[in-house]
């Protein structure tokens, strides 16, 4: 199986960013991420690429991407002024107020008592249509455009393969991982060994409605993804897509 790192495609783009920047491309990222503590935003700015595009690059030059207590760390060692202020901020709203760790609970404060009656049983917002709906579209929007390891080496075999696809959409209240829309086809990449009761049943609850809306669901383990991406979409995504037309076309 190809990999991303023999790639034509990767060798294109190595050279051509490193023609850019005037250096190694990957020397570049390496400064400019690591040692000067530069964004996401930043940086595709700077190389007129998009995230996706630079998560790749991050990926075949072996750099890790910070998590987000560490992008927070980085914005405050650039900006000692910004964690100042925040800090700041805190203590001003929270200055003569009792603390949870002081043992205060919602009974004790009527705003916080006020939030969770409206938010029992009917009341609760997130269990009317519309808004589950507009939920489910920003968190879409968020994840989209920050696609996890798993998930962007699948993407890679999908390009690989030359199979359009579509990344993250919202369907009803819930959002897909890999959707072929044509042939209503739903790849997920999960991992069960890390879940809890409650995340396996929302699981199964997802995958009723969407196959009750007429969509195969193909459920793919974070480390098939990771290791044997290629073989999946050649042995069991392409048959697949292909009967779903075949069911689809007029006899």
């Amino acid at each position: 199986m190809e990999t991303y790192k023999t790639s034509y495609w990767r060798d294109k783009m190595l050279n051509h960013l490193s023609e850019q920047v005037g250096e190694p491309i990957c020397h570049w990222l390496h400064r400019r991420y690591l040692d000067d503590l530069r964004t996401y935003r930043e940086i595709t700015k700077e190389l007129g690429i998009n995230i996706r595009t630079l998560m790749k690059l991050m990926r075949a030059c072996n750099i890790e991407p910070r998590n987000p207590s560490k992008a927070v760390a980085a914005q405050w060692v650039r900006n000692p002024a910004r964690r100042k202020s925040q800090a700041e901020r805190m203590r001003q709203m929270s200055k003569g107020k009792p603390s949870w760790s002081a043992g205060l609970t919602k009974n004790d404060h009527p705003g916080i008592m006020q939030m969770s009656l409206t938010s029992l049983g009917d009341r609760n917002p997130m269990k009317r249509p519309e808004i589950r709906a507009a939920h489910a579209k920003s968190v879409a929007h968020y994840y989209g455009k920050h696609p996890q390891p798993q998930e962007l080496a699948f993407m890679e075999a999908l390009d690989s393969a030359g199979i359009d696809y579509v990344f993250q959409p919202p369907f009803g209240p819930y959002i897909l991982d890999f959707a072929f829309v044509a042939e209503r086809i739903n790849v997920e990449i999960e991992s069960r060994s890390s879940w809890g009761h409650e995340q396996q049943a929302h699981s199964r609850k997802r995958t009723g409605y969407l196959e009750r809306h007429g969509w195969y669901v193909l459920h793919v383990r974070k480390e098939d993804a990771l290791e044997f991406a290629g073989d999946i979409v050649r042995q069991k995504l392409i048959p697949l897509l292909k009967s779903r037309v075949k069911m689809a076309s007029p006899q």
